[in-house]
């Protein structure tokens, strides 16, 4: 596999980055969430939203590097925005955004850029994020659950608990000898109605137990402890639990 990086943008994978693939979480989430427009955040050449546009479902894909978006397996249906440069603008808002792998590679300063951009969605949001001390190229923001829980749920989202359980368990299924990263750090957020979003976010680092006052930080936790989610970051060797 070839890693092709660009200073803050981070990176992708040329031909597709097997641990960000997973075929039957999107088929799940077209079958079973009737999910049928997608907006593909940091989506390197595009294989997710391709996924998605197989399974009959409007898609668009942004990503800040342009060379991923010269190789872009969907051409006619990205765009390269920089989240530096500030918000990308939904004309119509989708059913679902995905991001997987994109968070890590945003400076704080820039976050609410990203999410802004997040409430492009009227339903769900799917996101994975690196942990604290993980290595990668601009590997810029790497946090906790109870961190990325706690800031989108202030941004308009709240936090699926049996729905991230559920989405887990099929990611799962997709495993190969390869590591899977929703598996791994996955959430699935749902569009709080009414939107609720400050005017800005706390960006000081606070401990999990500070975050627990978080509206459904006790309630995933306390889901991942008891369904043994911690043996499953076992599962992965090279990756922090």
């Amino acid at each position: 596999m070839k890693m092709i990086n660009d200073g803050h943008l981070g990176g992708y994978i040329a031909g597709g980055d097997p641990a960000t693939y997973c075929p039957k979480l999107w088929s799940w989430a077209i079958q079973t969430l009737g999910v049928r427009s997608v907006l593909d955040v940091g989506c390197g050449e595009g294989h997710a939203a391709k996924y998605f546009q197989n399974g009959g479902c409007r898609v668009h894909g942004l990503d800040g590097f342009a060379q991923a978006i010269a190789d872009s397996v969907i051409p006619d249906d990205v765009e390269l925005h920089d989240f530096c440069d500030g918000p990308w603008v939904c004309a119509d808002r989708v059913d679902l955004v995905w991001s997987c792998e994109l968070l890590e590679h945003i400076e704080e300063k820039f976050l609410n850029n990203v999410l802004a951009t997040f409430r492009s969605s009227r339903q769900f949001l799917f996101v994975t994020h690196a942990f604290p001390g993980q290595p990668g190229h601009h590997h810029v923001n790497c946090q906790s659950t109870a961190y990325w829980i706690e800031v989108l749920e202030q941004s308009g989202f709240i936090c699926e608990v049996d729905l991230t359980l559920k989405a887990r368990q099929v990611t799962l299924s997709d495993l190969s000898a390869y590591p899977n990263h929703f598996a791994r750090s996955g959430l699935v957020f749902r569009r709080r109605q009414p939107v609720v979003v400050p005017d800005s976010w706390e960006t000081k680092k606070r401990s999990p137990i500070e975050m627990g006052n978080s509206p459904g930080f006790d309630a995933i936790l306390k889901s991942f402890l008891i369904r043994g989610f911690s043996k499953v970051n076992r599962r992965y060797k090279g990756f922090p639990s």
